[in-house]
């Protein structure tokens, strides 16, 4: 009988086939080994030449919204590294150019050579430093990317079409969902859209896009010791700022973690470089469903190479529960909810990223007593925020002693006002980790 060929989707090359590509087209001296270090969103390589010098070669796989923009990814990564920003720059081939192709069965795949982020791993879930060092880097993104040649768009917009609308359409293409949790996803969007409409003077940036503090390293030595390098800008491109912290926020309360503490780290390490406008701090909360469904829209993209349990329809039906009581605990309820905070101290230095509150009849609901403790280090440290309540950049508290302290924020006062930002109650439901790894290169 002959036998025929099979189309393929997606293959991997074998890592001495990676070596001799690298060998060709870079300048590096000597001989070099190569070891795949990880495959899936992309297939990543560690180069190692003859000398201990280390890269690393990604080979970007084909996604739902097309081939990657390495274009403009490797371009901006040039303008931050020019800039002193800590980042894992893209090294120039032999000809100059900051990235190349690759022939694969299923077609030809972009590739680039990276300069390896010497450190040791970012922990920003469990170390309050490093999570304040992702925000510092960011906010040092953040704070040259209006210098980046405005002529370069690149291919991709993280706009709300790219972020909720696409992501959806791949979500409702799955097979066994349910009518109720198709119709929950579909009423969910609407009202995200809706609430996203209603905002207004949201600062436009160049996002990193996966800034959840894992995408990069805490350097050892040398004049970056202690700053946040980062990697992995292929999720990146134009978009809005407060997306791009709010990816952070999100990675601290979904999949069951509840790591409100390293948010709040977070957040005062980008202010010690920039503030985030308010417009942007309010629009936070509305960007964590956001992130979520353009997440579960990736994994939908990706059934026909990583298998249907990729994106089971029990997991997205968790993902949804986790959704809605985001929704209903920080942002349609409103200021008048009663919010928990689990007894957590909360360092008065933080006070400026606790709540927000966004309304028209703002003075009538912020009269009473209470005193404007404005974010300082020299702030008592022993107290807890209580009915905290943000009137433009001011937050508006009353500090009540460890004795007196209370397990939960009062907003009553502020019935009258609707919400639309607070950090999360630590009694927020939140799902299961999803069937596949979310740790990228």
């Amino acid at each position: 009988m002959a036998s025929s060929s099979l189309p393929v989707l997606y293959s991997t090359p074998r890592a001495e086939a990676v070596a001799d590509f690298v060998s060709m087209h870079y300048d590096l001296p000597g001989s070099i080994a190569c070891k795949l270090l990880r495959r899936g969103f992309n297939d990543t390589f560690e180069v190692r030449t003859k000398n201990g010098e280390r890269f690393i070669f990604r080979i970007s796989t084909r996604r739902a919204r097309g081939d990657a923009d390495v274009a403009s990814e490797t371009a901006f990564l040039a303008h931050l590294d020019s800039q002193g920003i800590p980042v894992a720059a893209a090294i120039p081939m032999r000809d100059g150019s900051l990235f190349t192709s690759a022939f694969f069965p299923e077609g030809q795949r972009p590739a680039v050579l990276f300069r390896y982020a010497e450190g040791r791993p970012s922990q920003a879930g469990s170390s309050a430093a490093d999570a304040r060092a992702n925000g510092v880097t960011l906010a040092r993104i953040h704070d040259v990317a209006g210098s980046f040649a405005s002529g370069d768009e690149g291919r991709y917009r993280l706009d709300i079409d790219h972020l909720l609308h696409r992501p959806l359409s791949a979500i409702l293409a799955l097979e066994d969902l349910s009518d109720s949790v198709r119709t929950g996803l579909v009423d969910l969007t609407g009202r995200l859209s809706a609430g996203f409409a209603e905002r207004d003077g949201l600062s436009w940036t160049r996002c990193h896009g996966d800034c959840h503090g894992y995408n990069a390293v805490v350097a050892l030595q040398g004049p970056m010791a202690g700053q946040a390098v980062f990697f992995d800008f292929d999720d990146g491109g134009p978009g809005y700022l407060a997306y791009d912290v709010a990816v952070f926020l999100w990675r601290c309360v979904t999949f069951g973690r509840k790591q409100h503490a390293f948010w709040h780290a977070f957040i005062e390490g980008y202010r010690t470089i920039r503030e985030v406008p308010p417009a942007d701090l309010e629009a936070v909360h509305l960007f964590v469903p956001i992130r979520h469904i353009w997440l579960m829209g990736e994994y939908a993209s990706r059934i026909h190479e990583w298998g249907r349990q990729a994106a089971a329809a029990d997991w997205i039906a968790a993902q949804l529960d986790f959704m809605l009581s985001w929704e209903r605990r920080n942002w349609r309820q409103g200021c008048s909810e009663q919010i928990g905070f689990s007894g957590a101290k909360a360092p008065m230095s933080l006070v400026g990223t606790f709540q927000t509150c966004r309304s028209s009849q703002r003075t009538s609901a912020l009269r009473g007593k209470a005193e404007v403790a404005r974010a300082s280090p020299n702030r008592r440290e022993d107290g807890e925020v209580s009915g905290a309540v943000l009137a433009g950049c001011e937050a508006v508290v009353k500090v009540v002693k460890p004795h007196e302290a209370r397990s939960e924020f009062n907003f009553s006062r502020a019935a009258s006002a609707s919400a639309s930002f607070w950090v999360p109650s630590e009694a927020s439901v939140a799902p299961s980790t999803p069937h596949v790894s979310l740790s990228r290169p």
